[in-house]
C-alpha cells in the first residue's frame, strides 16, 4: 500500500526476492546458445592434443564417468523441456504480481540452464575424444548419436527459453498495472520531495513542540520510504531480469522512470 497522499489502488505487497539481477546477464546469454557454441573448440582441441598412453582401466573409468554425466544431462534436459512446455502452454499471467513471479521463476530457470553449460561442453569434448579413440565401433556410433541428440535437445531448450523470455518482456511492457504503479510511486516520491524541501532549513530556535512535530513528520516520511522500497526493488528486478532493451520508446521510458525511483 502506498503511504498517505498516494492511491493504493494498484500497489500491492512486494514479491521481492533476494535475486541478484547481475547474474541474469550470463544466464540470459545462455538462452541464445547453439550447438556450434556448445561444441566450439571440440574439434581443434581434440585434434591438437595428443593423449599419452591410457590404460584400459583408466579408459573404462572415463567411459563410466561420461555415461553418468551424459545420463544426468539427458535427464535434466528432459525436465527442462517439460517445464518450458508447461510455461508456454499456461500462457502469460495478467496480474502484475503473478507476472513478477513468472519472471522470477524464469530467471531461476536461466541460472540453472547456465549452470549446466559447462557440463554440456565437457561432455562434448570428452565424448568426442572417447568416440574417436574407441576400438568398439558400435559403442562409438551409439555415443555419437547420443551426443547429437543432447546437442539438439539443448538447442530446443534454449530456443523455448528465449521464446518464453520474449513473451514475458512483451507482457511486462504492455501491463497497465506495471506502468500505473510506477507512475503512482513517482508521483508520491515527488510529493515527498517537495514536503521535505518546504520544511527546510530547520530553525532550531523554534519552540520545542514545533520541532517535535517536524521530527515526527520526517520520521513518518522515512517509514513510508522504507515501506515503498521493496516495491520499487521488485519492479526494478522484474525489468532487469528480462534485460529490457532500449530499442523502443516504451523501453526507454520505463528504464528512465525506474532510475528515478532508485
Amino acid at each position: 500500500t502506498l503511504p498517505s497522499g498516494a492511491s493504493n489502488e494498484t500497489v500491492v505487497t512486494s514479491s521481492t526476492s533476494s535475486a541478484v539481477s547481475t547474474s541474469t546477464s550470463s544466464a540470459v546469454s545462455t538462452s541464445t546458445s547453439t550447438t556450434t557454441q556448445l561444441s566450439k573448440g571440440v574439434t581443434s582441441e581434440v585434434a591438437t592434443e595428443e593423449s599419452p598412453a591410457v590404460s584400459t582401466a583408466d579408459r573404462r573409468q572415463d567411459w563410466k564417468q561420461l555415461e553418468g554425466d551424459l545420463w544426468r544431462l539427458e535427464l535434466w534436459l528432459d525436465q527442462a523441456n517439460r517445464i518450458l512446455n508447461q510455461y508456454l502452454s499456461q500462457g502469460i499471467p495478467s496480474s502484475i504480481e503473478q507476472l513478477e513471479e513468472s519472471i522470477q521463476d524464469h530467471r531461476e530457470f536461466l541460472l540453472n540452464l547456465d549452470s549446466h553449460k559447462s557440463m554440456a561442453l565437457s561432455i562434448n569434448v570428452i565424448g568426442t575424444h572417447l568416440a574417436e579413440h574407441s576400438i568398439d565401433e558400435a559403442q562409438a556410433a551409439q555415443l555419437a548419436d547420443r551426443l547429437a541428440k543432447v546437442n539438439n535437445d539443448w538447442d530446443n531448450v534454449c530456443e523455448k527459453a528465449t521464446d518464453w523470455q520474449t513473451k514475458l518482456q512483451k507482457a511486462l511492457l504492455e501491463n497497465s498495472e506495471f506502468h500505473h504503479t510506477i507512475a503512482e510511486l513517482l508521483e508520491w516520491l515527488e510529493t515527498t520531495r517537495r514536503t521535505v524541501e518546504e520544511a527546510e532549513p530547520i530553525d532550531l530556535t523554534e519552540p520545542k513542540q514545533v520541532l517535535l512535530e517536524k521530527y515526527n513528520k520526517f520520521t513518518d516520511l522515512k517509514k513510508d520510504l522504507h515501506r515503498c522500497e521493496p516495491r520499487v526493488v521488485s519492479l526494478q528486478e522484474a525489468a532487469d531480469q528480462l534485460e529490457l532493451q532500449a530499442d523502443s520508446v516504451t523501453c526507454r521510458d520505463v528504464k528512465v522512470k525506474l532510475r528515478k525511483l532508485s
